[in-house]
């Protein structure tokens, strides 16, 4: 029934083969024998003839319009569920995805489906039912009648195409206001002389052990904000709920701008996982240049890694997803000669089924048990180690609810987070206990601000920092120190906390934090730095 409706129009059909014609493929469909005979049965006689068919402004107003609807409602559900922009979305979809949750794409097709095929199909009907009906032939023969020309056809053919381009243009525009494409371009088109300015090279600096060299436990919890905790402890919320780590802190060294809970900022370059990972161990914003071929990523650069591997350290990886995911195995494959654990090597030694997923792999509560006896091995290596943890349960959207979690709160994600504090603290416990603690630094951070709007409520992008404590540090604080700062002074100050001193104070674009040098968000001012990590950048070109 509805075949037969929109057989002569054929809009969706009749439209892909004339763009595929205008791109000079049009052989693909019209010359193939086998592509023909293949599937000459499943098709219908008017699609196979279709090239005896016009491309009108009517097949073009439907396409334009159907396109602008997509992007209008898909980007009001973005903008409505998530904080990204360009920049983040640019990097994850031309990055590696394998091993990537689905609950996000799931979510958004769920959620635009309907509108998106209702108002689509609102539009193509009408287009439809002009045709069929010969609206725009009775129009002129009525004026013909009354002895007027008027070319109907080209006043509604015109008009449906308008509506198209603007629905189209409408889209675009939307999206731009969402994602902020054009400011991204812009700022890309100019370039940075930041690095030939504020760039100190690890490798032109002393940087020595002071004492007995200190193991590492980096501990990235997803998404952990400061926000999360209680307006009283510093943070944004009515209820704090990452009260065993806001005490951490407090125990602890945290660096803060206000003398509560404190937390760092996230330049350009530095607020998806990925990312951040490599900022805040590398000291510099991500750039797509740096991802070279035979799956290094920015060899010549020296991070974090690189320095204790210089001075003897075993190294490793661990997270519950696929490490492939964002390109972060061969970030860590190029730097310190890291042993990675991921979803398949817990599935190949047991650790879980061979076809176990939960989530984006393993849940955090199956982690950190996998961590505890991977740092314990470590540990019995009578050498000194780094041991790196990515955190899952806390991603967007609304988090893992997983079997420690409560229903305390009614929304689920302050469960979650609330589980996440929990867990995180009970491994901190778990590590004070053991025979290596004394002799090891742990930083706890989040690796950048939460994506998605469900938790917490709008804020803007400075108020919301992430969280940072060093835990059992070299360097001891009385009390908060008082530092704006962001991802890039986590390089150095990670080192000086486990007891390296650092000609200078600086690495890469970050400062040590322990000490009185300033860091570029304070001398700068974060919304320039931030600007400038955002520009083009020649002095990358020379590490590619």
């Amino acid at each position: 029934m509805l075949w037969g409706q929109f057989s002569d129009f054929q809009v969706t059909f009749h439209s892909i083969y004339l763009l595929l014609s205008h791109l000079k493929i049009k052989y693909i469909i019209t010359n193939s024998k086998t592509t023909l005979n293949t599937y000459r049965d499943f098709i219908p006689s008017n699609i196979l003839s279709m090239k005896k068919h016009r491309f009108t402004k009517l097949h073009a107003a439907c396409i334009l319009a159907v396109c602008g609807i997509l992007i209008l409602v898909v980007c009001g559900w973005y903008a409505e569920n998530f904080y990204s922009q360009f920049e983040e979305v640019f990097i994850t979809v031309t990055s590696p995805l394998q091993g990537t949750d689905t609950t996000a794409v799931q979510n958004g097709f769920r959620a635009c489906f309907v509108p998106v095929f209702s108002l689509s199909a609102l539009f193509v009907a009408a287009a439809v039912l002009y045709s069929r009906l010969k609206i725009a032939d009775r129009v002129s023969r009525r004026f013909s009648a009354k002895g007027k020309n008027f070319n109907a056809k080209r006043f509604f053919d015109n008009t449906f195409l308008c509506i198209g381009i603007a629905l189209l243009a409408a889209g675009l525009v939307y999206a731009d206001s969402i994602f902020h494409a054009t400011d991204y371009i812009f700022l890309k088109a100019q370039t940075t002389s930041i690095f030939e300015e504020q760039y100190v090279d690890p490798d032109s600096v002393d940087i020595t052990p002071t004492g007995e060299k200190r193991n590492l436990i980096y501990l990235y919890i997803e998404s952990m904000e400061t926000t999360y905790a209680s307006i009283e402890a510093g943070g944004k919320q009515e209820h704090n709920y990452i009260p065993h780590l806001t005490q951490l802190a407090v125990e602890e060294t945290n660096f803060s701008e206000n003398g509560l809970l404190g937390g760092f900022h996230s330049t350009a370059g530095s607020s998806w996982t990925s990312g951040a990972l490599f900022s805040s161990t590398a000291g510099i914003p991500y750039y797509t240049r740096l991802k070279q071929a035979d799956g290094e990523f920015a060899s010549d650069i020296t991070t974090l890694y690189d320095v204790l591997d210089k001075n003897g350290y075993s190294q490793y990886y661990l997270c519950g997803s696929d490490a492939y995911f964002g390109g972060r195995s061969d970030y860590y494959k190029s730097h310190g000669d890291m042993t990675i654990y991921d979803l398949s090597t817990a599935r190949s030694e047991g650790y879980v089924a061979e076809d176990y997923r939960v989530w984006w792999g393993i849940e955090d509560a199956k982690l950190y048990e996998i961590a505890k006896d991977k740092i314990s091995a470590a540990a019995a290596e009578n050498e000194p180690f780094s041991f790196t943890v990515l955190t899952v349960d806390t991603h967007f959207p609304k988090g893992y609810l997983c079997q420690l979690c409560s229903d305390e709160y009614e929304n689920p994600s302050a469960n979650v987070i609330k589980c996440a504090d929990c867990q995180a603290a009970e491994f901190i416990s778990w590590c004070r206990e053991q025979d290596f603690y004394e002799d090891t630094t742990i930083v706890v951070a989040g690796d950048h601000p939460r994506m998605d709007k469900v938790f917490p409520a709008e804020m803007t992008a400075y108020e919301r920092t992430t969280y940072l404590t060093f835990v059992n540090s070299a360097v001891k604080q009385d009390k908060a120190v008082m530092r704006t700062y962001t991802q890039l002074d986590i390089f150095p100050t990670t080192l000086a906390a486990m007891g390296y001193e650092i000609e200078g104070d600086r690495l890469a674009l970050g400062t040590n934090l322990f000490s009185d040098v300033p860091t570029l968000a304070e001398s700068m001012g974060f919304e320039a730095l931030n600007a400038e990590t955002g520009k083009h950048s020649r002095f990358i070109l020379n590490f590619t």
